[in-house]
């Protein structure tokens, strides 16, 4: 089948022509299926024949985005030309001098507005629209793979000399879908609650407010490989919400050290809402789609099991755990193996 407008990518099923984001730009084909198309970002093999020897298609995807776009604005065009549509009224003109010049009325407001703006005098309260307290995250680590396994982890970097304390909201959502695409809402959660971290001259602290955390991550969003996700696809997202409380405002009595689990032992914590005061300080979030049914996953998973040495059986052993303990299809398997032998890898006699 030819790349058409209504080509999908054979992983995520997005429309090739509705592309925007730069790290779905490039696209390849499978030139042995010839009706494969896939996005660089989701795989670099065919995930129907396992086939890594790809052909870029970029350009033709780029030429048919334009071809429809163009004809999309012909066709409104056309549209709104049809008989018995009202015309657009003409732009009112305002007379600009003795020799005929004209402007739109829009015209003419926009350049008074930007005149009045030039005539305003300084404003010499500007730092008062200015943030109060700008806090910034340096990332240690910040990954996730296909199997719903995510990891980042991150340092609050405060301002020097700046004393309260940090509460981050977090809304965290964990979908696991059955393979007729139905949330398993026995595997999937949804939770809400708040953290604290108290902040002295610059400084986090632990929870007692004293001990200085210089050392590892402040924060850390993770969740595991779990073998409720062999064979299954979804999606997970975390938001934090992240508000400052000064010098001289006291944290909300509801936190307690330990009082969420999925927060940290050592963090002060609540799952009841402390009703904070106030606009939010920033919002940042991480969030990604899974699926440990693709050649993609199988390959991910043997490729971890050749760097930590653990491949240590052979071709028809290795079949045998993808299918039985990790529920990929035979064929996907197959192609999985041979993408390893491919490689080198280093699969027992």
């Amino acid at each position: 089948m030819p790349l058409t407008a209504s080509s999908t990518c054979y992983s995520c099923e997005r429309r090739f022509v509705e592309d925007s984001d730069e790290e779905y730009r490039s696209v390849f084909e499978c030139p042995t299926c010839r009706d494969v198309f896939v996005h660089e970002r989701c795989s670099s093999y065919c995930l129907a024949c396992g086939n890594a020897e790809l052909r870029d298609v970029s350009g033709r995807v780029v030429a048919l985005r334009e071809s429809t776009t163009r004809e999309e604005k012909e066709k409104k065009g056309k549209e709104s030309a049809k008989p018995g549509t009202p015309p657009a009224p003409a732009p009112t003109t305002t007379g600009v001098g003795a020799g005929g010049l004209s402007m739109t009325a829009a015209e003419r407001e926009r350049l008074e507005a930007e005149a009045h703006t030039k005539l305003l005098p300084a404003d010499d309260d500007d730092d008062e629209d200015e943030p109060a307290f700008a806090l910034g995250t340096v990332n240690s680590v910040d990954t996730s793979n296909e199997f719903g396994a995510f990891d980042r982890s991150f340092r609050w970097v405060p301002p020097v000399g700046a004393t309260g304390y940090i509460v981050q909201r977090i809304d965290r959502t964990e979908r696991v879908n059955r393979d007729d695409g139905a949330i398993d809402d026995t595997r999937s959660s949804v939770a809400r609650y708040w953290e604290a971290w108290p902040v002295v001259d610059g400084t986090v602290r632990g929870a007692d407010g004293t001990t200085v955390l210089d050392t590892g991550a402040h924060d850390s969003w993770v969740a595991g490989d779990l073998p409720a996700c062999r064979g299954r696809h979804g999606r997970w997202e975390i938001i934090g919400t992240v508000y400052w409380l000064p010098q001289g405002t006291p944290l909300p009595a509801v936190f307690r050290r330990g009082a969420v689990p999925a927060a940290s032992p050592f963090l002060l914590s609540t799952f009841e809402d402390p009703h904070l005061v106030g606009e939010s300080l920033m919002v940042h979030s991480r969030s990604g789609s899974w699926d440990a049914r693709t050649l993609t996953a199988a390959c991910e998973l043997l490729a971890r099991w050749q760097a930590g040495d653990v491949l240590t059986d052979g071709v028809t052993e290795t079949l045998k755990t993808l299918t039985d303990d990790y529920r990929f299809s035979h064929a996907i398997a197959a192609a999985a193996v041979r993408w390893g032998q491919s490689r080198g890898y280093t699969f027992q006699p």
